[in-house]
């Protein structure tokens, strides 16, 4: 009996092994032209002899869809259904050009999670090496260091989840074009990775009448570059997001791309290419939505930029931080022109001085002047213009630096430069010869300073000591770019910086370098003399700076330290407020921030002369060699 009971588990156990999730691959994309159903078996994988056009399932999980057999290589997460399968690597921004299903799995528990989870693994997974796990991943962290790991290819999994990586510290500056999201996503522990962060996630909501109301469809951006599949027969009249949103026809950022920060109760105002869709925005139609990644998009000031082309010059023009009438140059004026306004709401006008009936552009990425019978662009301003509002400008006068370690963050790497060709010498005879050797080398040295994200939101900055000379104390060899950086910290220098999504000052010097030496070539001797410049690359510190805030209004009044204070914690969390600080008064508020100095500096100079006998030689002299041992 009790074998029984166990052969009708084990065969329903079997049986629903078995059975899985139905699966339906359509032929064509949006779920067109024939269908072939297959059931995902709840364990194991699954390969597929037709990669088909679109696919989609239910039971309210996730399927794993692989371009390679066995589901090893390759794999994107996608949930309930895609209508385009040949896109899904482009829409992940894989690199990988057209995706061709071969193989499906369910999801596993760590897929289904929430949160982003990361693990590096040793080598092949399984293989028995080193794992490295990183759980709830939920702003900018380091990346583990790798030293101790054997070379070679190793392993990233995030578990579908989309990760950015970044070759600098506090995730500043552009990231790694490669998202992992793919399972797996192999690396080398020399590509210099230091810190990762998950890519913006976010709430779609459409609905079928303007102000939010009729119908609701909602969807989620569940990774940077995609969301769900929209309906084909839903057309929305007004949308709510809960991040900064990209909706895009393209891949590229262009005049069919629209940015919506928060909602808009009436889609119709968008200004619609799709002259066969005036009733509405159709979803689908924008096959990339993502979110936004530029604080020009996000950020709470107005920041446009004019390409155009003049005497088949292109030349780009930037306005940041603009809240008054602004006219456009004249070479700027032709049809070749385009108007980066980065989602926000810009009046365009064809007169001078911003005067006369404008064309508002709200919500559009970019704009085209294409057509040479169309009245030039002479002015533009922001739709809602407030310059005790839009125009502030906040400053931030950094007094004081420190270290905060004793030794580097990081040593730098080594590196090694020829001074010049390896020389032979010969010294055929039987008497000694010295030889004077001479050579030199030109050596770039680079240097920055790489600030947090929210230092970077300071309009202008400068820095003020009166002395570096204990600055410079600190900090062992500094070399010739690190030296230019600290004069520049004692010169009360004020650096523009607008919002222009610079992480970094940065810096470069030239040293030559120069050995002098005399060679002794002994008798019958050859010597190869090769010259080095040995070189720390990269070394890194990491000091706390401490400065005063001040701002002022587009009408030139003094923001007061509450209203500092405000905008300090919108735009620049990262900075710490010192309240109390004997610097502070009603007008200025102090903060703190860290700041990475990295630069590279010269270890030494390398002569290295290596001698062999010359065989013939000796034979020609030995005579008079067993004279000489005599």
């Amino acid at each position: 009996m009790a074998l029984f009971r166990y052969l009708m588990v084990f065969a329903s156990l079997f049986n629903t092994i078995l059975a899985g999730t139905e699966v339906e691959l359509f032929s064509l994309p949006n779920f067109d032209g024939g269908v072939n159903t297959a059931y995902v078996p709840n364990v194991g994988c699954m390969d597929v002899a037709v990669g088909g056009g679109s696919l989609r399932f239910g039971g309210g999980g996730c399927m794993i869809a692989y371009q390679d057999k066995d589901c090893k290589v390759g794999g994107f997460v996608i949930w309930t259904e895609f209508y385009d399968l040949p896109k899904l690597s482009q829409q992940y921004y894989s690199g990988v050009p057209s995706f061709k299903l071969r193989s499906l799995r369910e999801c596993s528990d760590m897929e289904l999670r929430s949160t982003v989870d990361v693990d590096f693994f040793e080598g092949d997974i399984g293989s028995g090496g080193k794992k490295i796990e990183i759980r709830n991943l939920n702003n900018c962290t380091p990346v583990p260091l790798f030293t101790d790991w054997n070379d070679g290819l190793h392993n990233i999994v995030s578990y579908g989840k989309c990760v950015k990586l970044y070759k600098s510290k506090y995730c500043l500056g552009p990231p790694d074009p490669y998202y992992m999201n793919v399972i797996p996503s192999q690396f080398t522990k020399d590509l210099g990775y230091l810190s990762m962060e998950p890519c913006h996630e976010g709430t779609l909501d459409f609905f079928t009448e303007k102000n939010f109301k009729g119908i609701r469809w909602q969807t989620y951006l569940r990774y940077f570059g995609i969301a769900e599949n929209f309906p084909i027969d839903f057309v929305a009249l007004s949308m709510k997001t809960t991040v900064c949103t990209r909706l895009k026809a393209s891949p590229w950022l262009d005049d069919l791309t629209y940015v919506i920060n928060s909602e808009e109760k009436d889609l119709q105002n968008l200004p619609f290419k799709y002259k066969s869709y005036p009733g509405g925005l159709v979803p689908y139609i924008f096959t990339h939505v993502d979110t936004c990644d530029s604080i020009y998009e996000t950020g709470p000031t107005y920041n446009v930029e004019l390409w155009y082309w003049h005497n088949k010059e292109h030349t780009e023009t930037p306005y940041y931080n603009l809240c008054r009438c602004q006219e456009i140059p004249e070479k700027a004026q032709g049809y070749n022109t385009v108007i980066y306004g980065y989602g926000k709401c810009f009046n365009v006008y064809t007169t001078k001085n911003c005067r006369g009936a404008p064309d508002s552009v709200r919500h559009s990425y970019a704009i085209y002047k294409q057509h040479e019978e169309d009245d030039p662009w002479l002015s533009l301003e922001p739709c809602s213009i407030d310059a005790a509002v839009s125009c502030l400008r906040i400053h931030a006068r950094v007094f004081s630096m420190e270290r905060i370690s004793s030794t580097h963050d990081f040593a730098g790497t080594r590196a090694d430069f020829a001074m010049a060709a390896t020389q032979t010498f010969y010294n055929d005879g039987f008497g000694t010869i010295e030889k004077a050797i001479k050579v030199s080398k030109e050596v770039t040295q680079t240097a920055s300073m790489e600030y947090t994200e929210g230092f970077r939101h300071m309009h202008t900055f400068q820095y003020t000591f009166t002395s570096t000379a204990t600055f410079e104390a600190e900090i062992p060899l500094l070399g010739t770019a690190g030296g230019s950086i600290s004069h520049q910290l004692s010169t009360n220098n004020e650096w523009e910086y607008t919002y222009n999504n610079v992480s970094k000052t940065e810096t470069s010097t030239k040293e030559t370098f120069t050995i002098e030496e005399t060679l002794i070539i002994k008798p019958c001797m050859k010597y190869e003399v090769s010259s080095t410049v040995r070189m720390t690359k990269n070394a890194a510190m990491t000091f706390t700076q401490w400065f005063e805030i001040t701002g002022r209004t587009g009408t030139n009044k003094k923001l007061t330290i509450q209203e500092i204070k405000l905008y300090v914690e919108k735009n620049s969390p990262d900075i710490i407020i010192i309240p109390g600080h004997e610097k502070e008064n009603k007008y200025t508020l102090v903060g703190q921030s860290t700041v990475v100095l990295t630069y590279d500096y010269n270890t030494e100079v390398i002569l290295t002369a290596t001698g062999e006998p010359l065989p013939a030689c000796i034979e020609r002299h030995k005579d008079s060699i067993s004279l000489w041992n005599k």
